[in-house]
């Protein structure tokens, strides 16, 4: 499946640099005392929040984004060279964060990702999925860009 990926419209990164405002209030809302920052913040508050859910549900979209979009900005200030786009293939267009063009072509889709710990119900994923990807990314540079 071939993916081609253009760089983000005026209104698709104003759209972008508005999310982290929403997910400074999500944790601000369901966060917890003992994590004030990053993504562990964003972890507690993500867990709280999915135990909320079960008792008094509310549409996840935004907060779906403003937690992928946070995802996301965390790989993009981590690993020089990557940025947002969006990212289209014969299933549609998401927005995703691409590095490595030609060396490895690293697509990450964070809300989509988020979206599918949400159905998973699966809390506390944010800094080791980060971690993860980061790593990935690390050792793929070392080889090359080589798989």
């Amino acid at each position: 499946m071939d993916t081609t990926v253009t760089r983000l419209t005026d209104a698709e990164q104003t759209w972008v640099d508005q999310q982290p405002a929403g997910a400074a209030r999500f944790v601000e809302d369901y966060g917890s005392m003992r994590s004030t920052a990053g993504l562990e913040a964003l972890d507690h508050a993500w867990a709280a929040w999915l135990d909320r859910q079960l008792v008094d549900p509310e549409d996840p979209n935004t907060v779906i984004n403003a937690v992928g979009v946070a995802l996301g900005q965390t790989l993009v200030d981590a690993l020089e060279g990557f940025e947002w786009v969006i990212a289209e293939d014969d299933e549609g267009t998401d927005l995703a964060v691409f590095g490595m063009p030609g060396e490895g072509d690293v697509l990450v889709y964070p809300a989509s990702l988020v979206a599918k710990r949400y159905e998973a119900r699966e809390p506390m994923f944010l800094q080791s999925t980060r971690d993860a990807i980061v790593e990935q990314v690390r050792r793929l540079r070392a080889r090359g860009g080589s798989d």
